[in-house]
């Protein structure tokens, strides 16, 4: 068949004997001269879908690769196998780069691996004309999009470089890019016509647990039973370099484990030795911030734990991705305490450069200029400024480098020289701009990861339905969550009947469905219990049907009852104006219509004392403000009783709803599929009212048409 005629080549270089899930379909494409966009799991065999194909093909292929450790490892790796490859970057002298350029001009090479950086130097660009490039690779294509986990702005150079080739076939390569990130990719290499192969997110290998903790002391303690228990290589993410360091001092001085620590203070030597070492398995662990990892292809990783949170689910994913490459059974844990959320919000807020921020850099590199270059150490920066720090300096510059009012000649971390060019106001305002537009994107990345890590849903489908796919086959060895749930009988303790349980859950059930804004674990138990905490009755939840429903139980009985029916299902953390709140799933929502079909007198058990008294006055037409006069009530508690009265058929909601609010609310509805008030809150104009919301979801659950 015509999709195996690349065996005998696949067998002969690569040693295998049929291809992976998509492999065949991508190869024959790019062979065909067209452009691709392929998005495939981490140890998958995306580099195989370039390197056959260079194989195949007349010419060169250029691969461009974000990290010098990588194209090391690749190069090497091809080498074996006789294939005529090299890399050309900063690692290697001038004369070894002349001499692989020249290689590279004489047909001897195949496949050449390039950093994005190296086409800022102005002497290289007009070789590559000369090189009769006829495949252009782009590894780690997410790196080009702003609504990406792992930007770089050296990447917005490719579509200019692709411009001035001769059109080869451009092919960029992804393990993990949204839907938003993979359009993103096309637009900005300018290959919108380009076909996508998304061969799955999913690594039925891998199990996802989440351990909640406070504290480093509670991280120790569990990082031990991690580590002592895993047999085989571990990677532990942490996100600072201080904390690499404290928790390879802790693996090594207290348990007595082979560690050694990676981040960006080493120099280029150091991190390549330690590197090296955990590949050769003479560390068994390796402790890094995220500087580590890209295209690590280490196959025996059995753990991959991350101590803090990381800032998006697209980067939890990429680097859980480095586990259990050979197939075999590995796990993927992630210590969330919850005051780990600022330690990322610091990582925001130093990319947010402001306006003034950026005039500044650009002034204080215009008094350090000579000839028109400046020669800059970012320590000196943050000594000579306290509000820029060497991070804030260090994105302050590539901003300005985008707005092109400066350009980087060369770099070695803390040391730059730039080229200074002529300030233009308006472009460094509208670069300014996007940084808040971007800063905000990244504050709504981190609220998904801790959504993620918050959830008591299966994490697995969690993960895939955040890049926009299904699970398409059950996983034996799923998640924390799938665990719990297979485990999980609702609790029926000798001292509590079974008329007991039902009773607790029911209520819960009852409770959250009528408090369509939300209400956390504790604030559940305080009303069911009838706390007279100041906060319950300042909010007037005391006044609530259900206050004191549940006396005779105890908080923490409640609270774990709650936990039990997320384990099962039926309850969800949703959020509220950023606070986590407690709502019903869609199997939650059909318990509760099943508990209400059951109870005949539903209509009493959610309606409050007045709401008779309310109901006729607002049915002689009274609106809810004079009603609220009459009665002597606060107005909180009668659109209450009219958003029941609306579930209830008993009032219309074009009473107190415009038609245009209702209109947007339904189509609200129909883009997020789902009656959760954040969701559609969300995506809602401002100007509509929270009460609307209510009011809406309260009709479309009463199963009235508007």
């Amino acid at each position: 068949m015509k999709k195996n005629q690349y065996i005998p080549a696949l067998e002969q270089y690569f040693g295998f004997t049929s291809f992976r899930d998509g492999q065949s379909e991508i190869i024959d494409h790019i062979i065909k001269g067209e452009n691709a966009l392929v998005v495939m799991p981490t140890g998958s065999g995306k580099s195989l879908c370039y390197q056959l194909p260079a194989l195949l093909s007349s010419g060169l292929t250029m691969v461009v690769s974000p990290l010098i450790a990588l194209m090391k490892d690749q190069v090497d790796d091809l080498q074996k196998k006789g294939i005529p490859a090299t890399f050309i970057n900063s690692s290697i002298s001038s004369d070894q780069q002349n001499l692989r350029l020249k290689q590279v001009l004489n047909g001897e090479i195949k496949i050449l691996y390039i950093a994005p950086e190296r086409f800022r130097v102005a002497s290289f660009r007009p070789f590559l004309k000369k090189m009769n490039i006829k495949i252009f690779a782009v590894d780690e294509a997410h790196c080009i999009s702003h609504w990406g986990h792992d930007f770089r702005p050296d990447y917005m150079l490719l579509h200019e470089i692709i411009k001035e080739l001769d059109s080869p076939s451009v092919v960029a390569l992804t393990a993990t890019a949204t839907r938003q990130v993979q359009k993103d990719i096309l637009e900005r290499l300018d290959i919108e016509r380009a076909k996508s192969f998304v061969t799955g997110f999913n690594r039925p290998n891998l199990k996802f647990s989440v351990i909640k903790v406070f504290g480093d002391a509670q991280k120790f303690q569990f990082l031990e039973e991690q580590v002592t228990s895993c047999h085989g290589s571990i990677v532990i993410y942490a996100g600072t370099r201080k904390k690499c360091e404290e928790i390879t001092h802790f693996l090594t001085a207290v348990l007595g484990i082979k560690a050694g620590f990676y981040h960006a203070g080493l120099s280029a030597e150091e991190r390549s030795a330690i590197q090296n070492d955990f590949m050769k398995s003479k560390l068994q662990v390796i402790v890094a911030t995220n500087a580590f990892g890209m295209g690590v292809d280490k196959p025996d990783i059995r753990l991959v734990c991350h101590y803090q949170i990381p800032g998006s689910v697209e980067a939890y994913y990429q680097e859980t991705g480095r586990a259990g490459r050979d197939g075999k059974d590995a796990k993927c844990v992630l210590f969330y305490d919850p005051s780990d959320y600022n330690l990322q919000e610091w990582f925001i807020e130093n990319s947010r450069v402001s306006y003034t921020e950026l005039l500044f850099l650009y002034n204080y590199f215009l008094k350090k200029s000579e000839k028109g270059v400046t020669a800059i150490n970012l320590e000196t920066l943050a000594l000579d400024s306290p509000d820029m720090n060497e991070v804030k300096g260090r994105v302050g510059i590539r901003h300005l480098e985008n707005a092109g009012v400066i350009k980087i000649i060369d770099s070695d971390f803390n040391n730059i020289r730039l080229n200074m060019f002529k300030l233009d106001l308006n472009k460094v305002k509208k670069v300014a701009g996007s940084i808040t537009i971007h800063a905000d994107h990244k504050y709504k990345q981190l609220k998904q990861m801790i959504e993620y890590a918050g959830s008591f849903r299966c994490r697995r489908k969690l993960l895939l339905g955040y890049f926009g796919a299904d699970l398409d086959a059950p996983v034996e060895n799923c998640c924390d969550n799938c665990d719990r749930k297979k485990q999980t009988v609702i609790r029926k303790t000798s001292s509590r009947s079974n008329y007991q349980a039902d009773r607790i859950e029911q209520a819960i059930i009852n409770f959250v469905a009528h408090h369509w804004c939300g209400l956390g674990v504790k604030k559940i138990a305080q009303v069911l219990t009838g706390s007279k905490d100041l906060a319950i009755t300042k909010s007037g939840h005391h006044e609530s049907e259900y206050y004191g429903l549940l006396r005779d139980v105890g908080r923490a009985d409640i609270e774990q009852t709650v936990n039990d029916l997320m384990t099962l299902g039926l309850l969800e953390r949703d959020y509220l104006n950023d606070f986590p709140v407690i709502a019903l799933t869609p199997d939650g929502m059909d318990v509760f219509k099943t508990i209400q079909n059951k109870n005949s007198v539903k209509k009493a058990s959610v309606a409050s004392d007045h709401y008779q008294t309310i109901l006729e006055l607002v049915q002689e037409g009274k609106s809810p403000e004079a009603v609220a006069t009459h009665t002597n009530l606060p107005l909180s508690e009668i659109y209450k009783d009219i958003t029941h009265a609306i579930g209830q058929g008993n009032l219309q909601i074009d009473r107190f709803v415009p038609q245009k609010h209702i209109k947007q609310m339904q189509s609200a509805l129909n883009y997020t599929g789902t009656l959760k008030f954040r969701s559609i809150r969300d995506i809602l104009p401002g100007k509509i009212q929270n009460y609307e919301i209510e009011m809406f979801i309260a009709l479309k659950n009463g199963g009235t048409n508007i």
